[in-house]
C-alpha cells in the first residue's frame, strides 16, 4: 500500500478549487496508457478548504462520481 498526497491552493476561488479537485480525480500530470482504466483512481478521498463555498463547490462537482470530501473547519 503506498499513502501519498498532492497539495493544491486555491487561493479561496471557487472556480480553482474545483479546476484543483478535477485535476486530482484525473490524475493530472500522469501518462496515460490503453491500461489505465483498469486501475484504481487516481485519489480516493479529497481534502476541501475550511471555507464552505470552495469546498461546497468541490463536493458538488465530484459528487456524481462518488468521489468522498473531508471538509475541515478552523474553529477561531
Amino acid at each position: 500500500m503506498t499513502l501519498g498526497y498532492k497539495i493544491y491552493d486555491s487561493c479561496g476561488s471557487i472556480s480553482l478549487a474545483i479546476r484543483s479537485a478535477m485535476a486530482l480525480m484525473n490524475g493530472y500530470g500522469e501518462t496515460l496508457s490503453d491500461t489505465s482504466c483498469q486501475r484504481p483512481p487516481a485519489v480516493q478521498a479529497i481534502v476541501g478548504e475550511s471555507g464552505s463555498t470552495p469546498s461546497i463547490g468541490i463536493s458538488s462537482a465530484v459528487g456524481p462520481f462518488s468521489m468522498p470530501v473531508v471538509i475541515h473547519y478552523k474553529y477561531v
